[in-house]
């Protein structure tokens, strides 16, 4: 007598009859898989395509159209890396954009400082050490530096030359290359996500490749007041004049 060993009830081409649970859970399977291949299929290839029909131009025309003209603040965690010496700082506070050329960088920690600018004069106030250094924001902040496109973005066009160096469909990177030449910064990305081209992170490389990386949060399109991109120089401080 043989024995029967567990099996299901299978109808095929209206006969009923025993399928082993073995061959049972293995016809499972392969429907299984081929459900889970069409799936796949079906959704993976339309935002391949998706992804792929993301252009420079798309990029460029989306980062304009948010941030010319406009004036925003966020949250910052900046951390630079000196490639030569293998040494990593990282800080972190808020920063103020306003067009054209406005910027307060307002370091909180490790230590308190800040950077301001109002497009013609830039000053580097450290308050423990009762100083300030002064100088001119049009050489200070070469091509780019600092993040200074940010705060006038119709400059990129003009001064750089723009590829896509990754897209997916949250985000993308945008590579950006001076069209002239400067040892203070040779190379910045830009990572947006989509479809809104907020900015979440630039990074800038210089000559010696050495990087500064800029993670942004919290970012609020505001009119801020104008006087945080003034400074006004208090008696009995030391003054440093920036070359």
């Amino acid at each position: 007598m043989n024995l029967i060993l567990p099996c299901s009830i299978c109808v095929e081409y209206g006969r009923i009859f025993y399928l082993p649970i073995r061959d049972f859970m293995m016809k499972r399977l392969k429907v299984s898989f081929l459900l889970f291949f069409f799936i796949c299929v079906s959704v993976c290839l339309p935002l391949a395509g998706f992804s792929q029909d993301f252009t420079v131009a798309d990029a460029l025309k989306g980062l304009e159209k948010k941030y010319t003209g406009k004036s925003f603040k966020a949250h910052f965690h900046q951390t630079t890396n000196l490639a030569a010496l293998d040494i990593n700082d990282t800080s972190s506070g808020q920063v103020w954009f306003s067009h054209p050329g406005k910027m307060r960088w307002q370091y909180i920690l490790p230590r308190p400082y800040v950077f301001i600018t109002n497009g013609q004069t830039i000053w580097f106030y450290q308050p423990r050490e009762n100083q300030i250094s002064v100088g001119n924001a049009g050489d200070f902040f070469k091509a780019g530096a600092g993040g200074t496109f940010l705060s006038d973005f119709s400059q990129v066009r003009e001064n750089y030359s723009s590829r896509l160096k990754t897209v997916s469909v949250n985000d993308y990177t945008l590579e950006l290359t001076p069209k002239k030449a400067v040892p203070e910064v040779a190379l910045i990305e830009i990572k947006a996500h989509r479809p809104s081209h907020e900015i979440y992170q630039v990074i800038t490389q210089n000559i010696h490749s050495d990087t500064t990386t800029f993670d942004f949060t919290d970012t609020r399109f505001v009119s801020p007041d104008p006087d945080l991109f003034e400074f006004i120089i208090p008696e009995g401080i030391s003054v440093i004049e920036m070359d």
